[in-house]
């Protein structure tokens, strides 16, 4: 199910054009048994995994797969996870959304 944040998200300027990045959008990870999708996905050397979270991902049950999701994307396969809500991602501005990546992008990847 695609949320209003990722519809936004789609329906943006490129962005490449917007921020200078090329992303994918809906790249796949297979762990095992399970295989994780992110919203949106900026490729080598950034590795930046983006997930645009409904009002599902509130749910305990929830909240608790996203974390064992996030620990292993990031300790694994050694992603920088981004989550933003569907509120945020409806709202924020061009250059919110600049200054947000660039902090992802410059923090290292755990060891």
């Amino acid at each position: 199910m695609v949320t209003r944040g990722q519809r936004r998200g789609r329906s943006c300027p490129h962005p490449r054009s917007t921020v200078g990045l090329k992303f994918t959008e809906q790249k796949g990870v297979f762990n095992h048994e399970t295989f994780y999708i992110a919203d949106f996905y900026l490729p080598k050397p950034y590795k930046l995994w983006i997930e645009i979270d409904g009002a599902y991902h509130d749910t305990p049950k929830q909240k608790k797969y996203d974390k064992i999701k996030d620990f292993y994307l990031t300790y694994t396969l050694k992603f920088r996870v981004l989550r933003l809500t569907n509120e945020k991602a409806e709202s924020i501005t061009i250059d919110e959304l600049k200054k947000l990546l660039s902090s992802y992008i410059r923090k290292k990847s755990p060891t």
